[in-house]
């Protein structure tokens, strides 16, 4: 790639919705989550979403993680349209373009912390050319672990792993495949304290490896460690009380916002 190319693709932005719409149907009423919900995320930027229960956290995820589609609206990945895509495109660009991190891990408890983290590579290679790319990928996930501090713990299972240590596998998987964005839900809702802390300065790291990351979480704190803090209030995204008051006051001092 040439390097006109090569910055041109680092000012597309790593995820952009516009004017994301979703209801729900319940009995005789309609219920509306999303209300033409904005956002643009770049590369190498952690944003954090806040907001009450029943808000709508979940259902955006869903929506920008291509795991559920809007009534209507755009996403792209990327630069790409995802939406307009094929339903084995979207799946493909879930898989490669695409980590989540979840509360509640969704570890396989049948494998170890190596083939839970291997997984998306098994999953979107073709059966004929896993054998091929197995050494790479696992050399990877090996580094990974490392990473996340669980060098020697690679042939554990789940059930033999802390909590803590858990969400450090769910965190290499997401990795794996280097994606362009990384989406975190309450990853660090079932975890104490002192363990979170951990988990949290982990994934603070993905974003300046060059991947975006939204992070959605009710720890106000571990918002705020993050570069832009939205609230997600009416199905619409805006920023935060203390981020809209610095932006404030940067403007009223003269400051480029």
């Amino acid at each position: 790639m040439s390097d006109a190319r090569s910055a041109a693709a680092t000012t597309v932005p790593a995820l952009e919705a516009k004017d994301l719409h979703k209801a729900y149907r319940l009995r005789q009423e309609t219920i509306e989550i999303l209300s033409g919900l904005d956002l643009v995320v770049a590369r190498g930027e952690s944003v954090a979403v806040v907001g009450a229960s029943g808000s709508g956290k979940t259902t955006m995820i869903n929506m920008l993680g291509l795991l559920d589609r809007p009534d209507t609206g755009s996403v792209r990945i990327a630069g790409e349209d995802a939406l307009a895509a094929s339903g084995s495109r979207r799946a493909q660009m879930r898989n490669q373009r695409l980590g989540f991190v979840f509360q509640f891990y969704h570890l396989v408890n049948e494998l170890s912390a190596l083939d839970n983290v291997l997984l998306p590579a098994r999953i979107g290679a073709p059966w004929f050319g896993w054998s091929a790319r197995k050494a790479e990928m696992t050399a990877r996930a090996r580094a990974l672990l490392a990473r996340v501090g669980l060098a020697g713990r690679e042939s554990h299972r789940p059930q033999q792993l802390s909590g803590g240590e858990r969400q450090r596998v769910a965190i290499a998987r997401a990795l794996v495949l280097e994606p362009d964005v990384v989406f975190c839900d309450e990853p660090t809702g079932n975890l104490d304290p002192r363990t979170a802390r951990g988990v949290q300065d982990l994934l603070l790291e993905v974003a300046p490896a060059g991947r975006a990351m939204l992070l959605v979480t009710h720890d106000e704190a571990f918002a705020r460690r993050c570069d832009r803090v939205l609230r997600l209030a009416d199905g619409r995204l805006r920023p935060s009380a203390a981020d809209a008051a610095s932006s404030a006051g940067t403007f009223a001092s003269g400051g480029a916002a």
